[in-house]
């Protein structure tokens, strides 16, 4: 849906870019050196190698009628116990149970204690930045679930999120009111051994020289009805499949809100993030549209049909051919933000007023877009994410599928 100016203003575009000690003797010492800092390498830090990883969230799996619940035993023996909220946090649940029985938990440990406050397990690598491999979309939220998910209480379990706003394996448990990150979805409730999580010493992920291991964890299983079920066999999480029933008549109201800053994070299926500022000042209707698609559902598993290094990356069509939309057409809002390198931009036909949910983001400049497509956003973070994209040609029905969208995240930012 770039029309025809992809490819031509692509090869001249790439054809233009052309790759234009002190002396003396050193002093003596005057006093012994420092003595050796302690490293990572020094310190049992709890990691576990060798733990499975998937390419997207499991498929659900889950059965009506059944009370789902947790049982982790500690190395010591002692046991904490959980009652899953399968009817509010299906999808959360759904995946702790599927990482249990895969046994995922197993000989991992609690990575973060803040005694009194919060412990954090779920990490094989220990610091806070590993997981499963995927990227775990928001819970759906309705009159039903709001207050449940949102749960902040002491024994509150929830999936933990990362400055990026992503979850995967890491889950969290409140030992006082008030102590989970904003946005965090509780998906349990502890229903015995609290006085085991408070006993726990305090561990820093972040502290330098490294601390020792936290309390570590023998097994976790799931119990339904009251009764531990055996551990299956781990399974391949099913792929991510687009919802091709998601198609409106019209454009979306507008819902943006005088003041608010919007943002859009972007969860790659292969792992990483691409933070984007969206322009709701200089391109309203767009950022109302992208939001709108975004919160709907529309861009999950949607991929990066169309990648051509040194011009841009376009995605947005579930079909993946680049004929795809949401069932409507917004007018342009051509202004003048230059195309320049990370730029986000409405796709389109040669009508300027046909774009619908197709965007590209540019690799570098491009002048022969500016005001001829609207500009609607910058990447402020993860850059080199795209940057990472094989070159793709939609056309070419020989190609694999382009890098994949697990979700995108809209956030606001109030006024101050």
């Amino acid at each position: 849906m770039l029309g025809t100016f992809g490819i031509v203003a692509a090869a001249a575009l790439i054809a233009g870019l052309v790759a234009t000690g002190l002396g003396g003797p050193a002093p003596a010492p005057t006093a012994d050196p420092p003595p050796v800092r302690r490293t990572g390498t020094d310190v049992v830090t709890g990691a576990v190698d060798g733990k499975p990883s998937w390419a997207a969230p499991p498929a659900f799996a889950l059965s009506d009628g059944v009370d789902y619940g947790a049982q982790i035993t500690l190395d010591d023996g002692s046991v904490i116990s959980f009652d899953l909220f399968e009817a509010q946090a299906p999808q959360h649940v759904n995946n702790f149970v599927f990482l249990a029985r895969a046994g995922f938990y197993d000989e991992l440990t609690f990575h973060e204690v803040l005694p009194g406050v919060r412990v954090r397990a779920g990490d094989p690598i220990t610091d806070g930045s590993g997981g499963a491999g995927y990227v775990l979309p928001d819970e759906p939220v309705s009159a039903d679930n709001e207050s449940a998910l949102a749960a902040d209480g002491v024994g509150v379990v929830s999936m933990w999120r990362d400055d990026t706003e992503t979850s995967s394996s890491q889950f969290v448990i409140a030992l006082s009111e008030g102590s989970m990150i904003d946005g965090a979805t509780a998906f349990g409730q502890v229903t015995g051994g609290l006085d085991q999580l408070y006993a726990f010493s305090s561990r820093d992920p972040a502290a330098i020289p490294l601390p020792v291991t936290g309390p570590k964890i023998a097994t976790v299983r799931i119990t339904e009805n009251g009764v531990v079920t055996q551990a299956v066999q781990p399974q391949e999480a099913a792929p991510l499949v687009p919802d091709l029933s998601l198609s409106w008549p019209e454009p979306p109201a507008f819902t943006l809100e005088d003041g608010v800053d919007y943002r859009a994070t972007i969860a790659m299926v292969s792992g990483g993030t691409i933070v984007i500022d969206l322009y709701e000042e200089l391109a309203p209707q767009h950022v109302n549209n992208f939001v709108f698609l975004a919160r709907e559902g529309f861009y999950d598993a949607v991929t990066f049909h169309r990648i051509i290094h040194g011009f841009m990356a376009q995605g947005g069509d579930p079909s993946g051919t680049g004929s795809g939309g949401p069932g409507y057409t917004i007018d342009a809002e051509f202004n003048d933000t230059l195309h320049v390198r990370g730029v986000l931009s409405m796709a389109r036909t040669a009508d300027p007023n046909s774009a619908g949910s197709q965007f590209f983001i540019v690799f570098a400049a491009a002048p022969h877009l500016d005001g001829a497509y609207t500009a609607f956003g910058e990447v402020i973070s993860g850059m080199d994410i795209v940057d990472s994209f094989p070159e793709r040609d939609p056309t070419d029905p020989s190609e694999p599928p382009g890098p994949q969208i697990a979700s995108i995240t809209i956030s606001e930012i109030a006024p101050e």
